[in-house]
């Protein structure tokens, strides 16, 4: 597994998630991507963001999931 730091978000600054929604473009859906919560003791306006990018993440895996089914049904049906 890849461990890389994707984006820092400032909490006093514009959040974008240019570069996480940049990650998830290049997956193309091809493969789950997983999340570290590494913040101690975060504030409530950080938990809010981690929950935020968790269940971004978790839909996305979803979506990985359900082409990957959708494929393999597909693969299935033409033979």
């Amino acid at each position: 597994m890849n461990q890389e730091i994707i984006e820092v978000y400032k909490m006093d600054e514009s959040i974008t998630f240019s570069k996480f929604i940049e990650l998830l473009l290049s997956k193309n859906l091809e493969e789950e991507i997983t999340l570290k919560n590494t913040i101690n003791d975060p504030s409530e306006a950080e938990n809010e963001l981690v929950n935020l990018v968790t269940a971004l993440v978790a839909d996305y895996n979803l979506k990985v999931i359900e082409l990957a089914g959708f494929i393999k049904t597909q693969n299935v049906q033409s033979k």
